[in-house]
Formats: structure tokens, sequence, C-alpha cells
């Protein structure tokens, strides 16, 4: 009886231990998209990477928000924008963003609803700005915690462990 007894308690804390490991938190299902804003060419000619350059900005929308971008006097003539998709293909208006209000992709400030992930980029002194290639991979934290199935794994072995040696010292 006590051998039953000393199973049934080490399956019990087999489970309680692993069970709680694989169920941890996931992510609340927020819908967002990434939109990349480029205020002009200076990647272009850098030894930097895009992703790293001053004049490149990442930022997550959740769907539904919007986003003004502003075209940066400082950089020359202001010649619009320029949307893209993530994969650097151009973006269609209604199809991977809305642009709110009177604003065109002319103006030198627009508020922009984005409905994919997409790339913004500015233009100035008639030159076209290059844009980047963007992950539009979901980012999910990870879920579980490995620790506690590592410890239910040994408490299983430990299990099998005792039931051969009790088997042995029977015989």
């Amino acid at each position: 009886m006590k051998k039953a007894i000393a199973i049934l308690l080490t399956l019990v804390l087999i489970v309680g231990l692993s069970v709680p490991a694989f169920a941890a938190k996931s992510p609340n299902g927020q819908e967002y998209h990434k939109v990349v804003v480029i205020q002009g060419n200076d990647h272009a000619d850098s030894d930097v990477a895009p992703e790293k350059a001053e004049n490149v900005t990442f930022n997550t929308v959740n769907a539904g928000k919007s986003i003004t971008v502003k075209a940066d006097p400082e950089k020359g003539k202001f010649d619009g924008w320029k949307i893209y998709k993530a994969d650097g293909t151009e973006a269609v208006a209604g199809v991977d963003y809305k642009i709110l209000g009177v604003a065109t992709l002319a103006s030198t400030e627009m508020e922009i609803v984005p409905l994919n992930t997409i790339v913004i980029a500015a233009n100035y002194d008639n030159v076209v700005t290059e844009t980047i290639i963007v992950n539009d991979e979901d980012e999910a934290p990870e879920t579980g915690d490995s620790t506690v199935a590592v410890l239910g794994a040994v408490a299983l072995i430990a299990l099998c462990g005792t039931v051969v040696a009790k088997k042995q010292l029977a015989k």
C-alpha cells in the first residue's frame, strides 16, 4: 500500500509541475502593424545598417489606430511620400494603408492608418528615398517555463528508478 501511495504522490508531483510549465500566459492577441518611417536617403551612403540609421524610426501601431508623419524641413525641399509594403514593393491605398483627412502623399504632414506592415519614405530634393525590407513576422514572447519542465522530467526519471530498484530488491 505504501508503494502505491508513493507512486501516486510522485505522479501528482510530476503532473503538478509539468502542466503549468506549458500553460503560461500567451500574448493577448492584440493585432498591430509595424510602421517604419524613413526621413530621407541618409542611410543609403553610410556604413551603418539602415535599421540603425538615425533617420529611420520603427513604430508599432495597434490595428485601427493612426500614426502622424511629418516631413523634416531641414532635409531639403520636400517632394512627397512613398509608401512600401514590408517586402519592398509599392503599397496600395485602401489595401495596405488609409490616409485620413484631406492629406495626400504630397502633404508635408499626414495621418495614416496602416492596414499591414508598411514603410513610409520621405523624398527630398528630387531624390527617391531607398526603402528597406521589414521582418513582417509576429513577435510573441516565449511561453512556458523550461525549469519546471526539467524538474518534471527528473521526477519522472526518479519514479522509474524507484520502480526498477523495488523490483530488483523484491527478487
